[in-house]
């Protein structure tokens, strides 16, 4: 009962075809400019279940994370795609489990990718066992058994992305 006059909207213009490309491109999960990750999970996939609660775990945190499901698509280059991940990633989460141990292809191309990124005073690989035992890593790697590392039946993911946003720091530690 005011009496307010309404307005009607203005008539749409289509959309340019950058416009368009840009929203395609964002569709698809890749975006125009390059993105960069805090995290980046190297597991295998037989622990792809694990994997995916951690990742929600993560990103309900805020945290960045690269992970194949969420990342690759149909068609792309596995391993460029696997090679940016980890280059324009700050830290890689190793989940070393049973099948990782198994000296799968892709598990091994990132773990050594990640050992060729790390440098002396920068630290990038996060060890997370994952039902495995300190023998069994010794038998896999003694240099990776010397690592201070997070047991997935001894840490929640909770605890592991509480842990992972004081690296970040974007938590303290007495928090």
């Amino acid at each position: 009962n005011l009496k307010i006059p309404v307005r009607a909207a203005p008539p749409r213009k289509p959309p340019t075809p950058a416009a368009v490309r840009k929203e395609v491109e964002t569709k698809m999960g890749q975006p125009s400019k390059p993105q960069t990750w805090d995290v980046f999970i190297s597991h295998a996939s037989e622990d792809k279940a694990y994997v995916d609660e951690l990742q929600r775990t993560l990103v309900a945190a805020g945290v960045q994370v690269w992970v194949d499901k969420g990342v690759l698509r149909w068609g792309d280059r596995l391993r460029s795609r696997i090679d940016d991940g980890l280059k324009r990633s700050r830290f890689v989460i190793v989940v070393l489990s049973k099948a990782f141990l198994g000296m799968k292809k892709w598990t091994e191309y990132e773990l050594d990718s990640a050992f060729e990124l790390e440098t002396v005073n920068e630290k990038r690989i996060l060890p997370l066992w994952h039902g495995i035992t300190h023998e069994d890593l010794m038998q896999y790697s003694p240099g990776l058994s010397n690592r201070l590392a997070l047991d997935s039946s001894k840490q929640s993911p909770t605890d592991l992305g509480n842990e992972l946003l004081i690296l970040l720091e974007r938590r303290s530690a007495g928090a």
